[in-house]
């Protein structure tokens, strides 16, 4: 188990803001003990009784030799009133590493020991202050990169995801009442199945599930944003495009072909979305072992991008070999006439004229990606932004559509409840009330120490 599970009743002690130096910095204590470690430390709560949520400024005094380690502030959280449902202290310091891990030091002398990555989370699960999709969303949310996914994940952190969950757990366990009346009745040959209700509900409760699990595409997008692949041959002003669209110098730009051997990636944030550009190296056959790889790179790459940014030269024909490359990415392929400040006049329906020089054409390249990112969005809340709920809403899913079936075909009760049970375990599971040790590992390994 990630947790030792006769740990789980130490007091617990890291440092909770990011590496680094900054104008503070906040550890947190929680736990049974932790009112009486920060008294050792913090003269001000041996003279004065400690009021929960209300902060107070002094000194943190050293119990080994009485030096000042830092002016702070301390707030306790007492009763249960905390993220993690403990009693729970939190110290305001300086924004120095030093600083911390003296404090940090200090605390751990007294009594406490340093938390687990994600420790402070999974208690505050543990003590039913979230649920553990709410528990996904704080590291969805810490993880942001882009305004639109810090909304969906602030709003599942809420229990906006939660809260649609419950109602489809309590249709689910309505039905598996119906079934389990039924199967009590049955050897009296009395049949008291509500078939046309239940099968009402199993519909809407399948409707949703095929949401959520249609919604992952775009969750997916929303977290890690929309990879888009600049593709072309050598020379076509691929990477000078690259540079005009982040408006810097990411990439290197010669006149010598083959320039580009590697992926070059860029980032850009349209429509609250994180646009991750990846230039790649030309495609051409070469006798250059390196090039030679980069090509291979640039194709695999390309193929599991979101979108595609072919670009042509426009002041060439058009070869057979983009022709096939175009053909190739047909369903996520956008054309770019890349130099069309070179052309007396420009009448082609067949692509958006650019000018990596001039900067003609890219504010309609990103135009188009954000009609992309607008396609791809619902502005629905409950997007699923986790795999792992979308593997187990996929699970429910089927066990409801199977479970619907069955009851159209009027099959026995105790067969359409076992297939149901299925459904509403992976439900279950999905927000943490059914869970084992595989789940809390995947879950809270990813977290930092001090979430």
């Amino acid at each position: 188990m990630h947790f030792a599970p006769d740990g789980d009743t130490d007091t617990i002690c890291a440092v909770s803001t990011a590496m680094g130096y900054g104008g503070i910095g906040v550890l947190r204590l929680s736990g049974a003990q932790s009112l009486s470690i920060i008294r050792k430390v913090f003269p001000k709560f041996e003279k004065e009784k400690a009021e929960s949520h209300r902060a107070v400024f002094g000194a943190l005094i050293s119990s080994k030799d009485k030096t000042t380690l830092d002016e702070v502030i301390v707030t306790p959280f007492l009763g249960g009133k905390s993220y993690t449902g403990e009693e729970s202290v939190e110290i305001s310091c300086h924004g120095s590493p030093v600083v911390q891990r003296r404090i940090q030091d200090e605390l751990i002398s007294l009594g406490a020991r340093l938390a687990l990555p994600g420790e402070f989370t999974y208690r505050a699960f543990v003590n039913g202050k979230i649920d553990l999709i709410q528990a996904e969303a704080v590291l969805s949310l810490i993880e942001s990169e882009s305004a639109r996914s810090a909304d969906v994940s602030l709003k599942q952190l809420r229990g906006g995801l939660s809260k649609e969950l419950s109602l489809l757990k309590d249709d689910l366990i309505w039905v598996l009442a119906n079934l389990e009346a039924s199967i009590d009745f049955e050897h009296e040959d009395i049949d008291v199945l509500q078939y046309e209700g239940i099968s009402l509900r199993l519909k809407r409760v399948q409707e949703k599930l095929s949401h959520f699990v249609d919604s992952f595409h775009e969750g997916k997008m929303l977290s890690s944003g929309l990879q888009v692949v600049i593709l072309g041959l050598p020379n076509v002003g691929k990477s000078s495009l690259l540079n005009a669209l982040l408006d810097e110098d990411r990439a290197i730009v010669t006149d010598i072909p083959g320039t580009t051997r590697d992926a070059v990636i860029g980032n850009l944030i349209l429509n609250g979305v994180r646009i991750e550009f990846v230039d790649t190296a030309g495609i051409r056959e070469s006798v250059d072992e390196v090039e030679q790889i980069g090509v291979e790179k640039s194709i695999s790459v390309a193929e599991g991008a979101d979108l595609v940014l072919y670009v042509l030269d426009s002041t060439k024909e058009r070869s057979d070999e983009e022709d096939q490359l175009m053909e190739r990415f047909s369903g996520k392929v956008k054309i770019l006439l890349n130099k069309s400040d070179l052309l007396s006049s420009k009448h082609s329906t067949f692509g958006i004229h650019v000018s990596a020089k001039t900067g003609e054409g890219i504010e309609s390249i990103k135009a188009l990606l954000r009609e992309e990112i607008e396609r791809r969005t619902s502005g629905n809340s409950d997007v699923v932004i986790q795999s792992r709920q979308a593997e187990l809403f996929e699970i429910a899913k089927l066990k409801v559509e199977k479970t619907k079936s069955l009851v159209g075909e009027k099959q026995s009760p105790d067969l359409i409840a076992l297939e149901l049970r299925e459904g509403l375990d992976a439900l279950l599971e999905s927000s943490g009330e059914r869970f084992d040790d595989q789940v809390m590992d995947r879950v809270f390994s990813e977290f930092c120490i001090g979430k």
